[in-house]
């Protein structure tokens, strides 16, 4: 395994985690992909790490990530890369009265609730997904690695 890699784990009580999943792998989304095709990634909360045992009995250590309301809130063409898209993705569900009403505005012409993280994913057009899609576990395809992050 590469440094800065980790497994995830199965999916667990309600958590996102999935056995080694890639937030930027290649593709789920409303085009075909390609081996180059480069999807969305998702905004996460660790809950904290574990251990696995696969079936030689040998433990990973392994992630725990919660993946609360998550939803694709705006999709724009890249200004920098032709062929791209900014897919910005949101996080935990904020409520209105503690949203800037310019933000308000966002959320509402999106058709989703207001959010507390956002975080904007440059993607293929071919991985592109519509506005208001829910992310969740099932984003990930088994055996997919996961690139972690802290918020900048």
């Amino acid at each position: 395994m590469r440094p800065g890699r980790s497994l995830a784990c199965s999916i667990w009580s309600g958590f996102a985690t999935q056995r080694a999943c890639l937030a930027t792998a290649t593709g789920t989304g409303t085009g075909v992909w390609t081996p180059e095709s480069k999807r969305t990634g998702v905004i996460g909360i660790k809950i904290g790490m574990t251990g696995l045992w696969d079936e030689w009995g040998v433990r990973h250590p392994v992630t725990v990530l919660k993946m609360e309301d998550v939803q694709v809130v705006q999709a724009r063409p890249s200004e920098h890369e032709p062929g791209m898209v900014q897919l910005q993705t949101g996080a935990v569900n904020q409520l209105p009265q503690r949203v800037p009403k310019p933000m308000l505005g966002h959320f509402s012409k999106a058709g989703v609730s207001p959010k507390k993280r956002l975080h904007s994913f440059q993607v293929t057009e071919d991985a592109q997904l519509p506005v208001g899609t829910v992310l969740d576990a099932s984003h990930f395809v088994p055996g997919q690695y996961v690139d972690v992050q802290a918020p900048r």
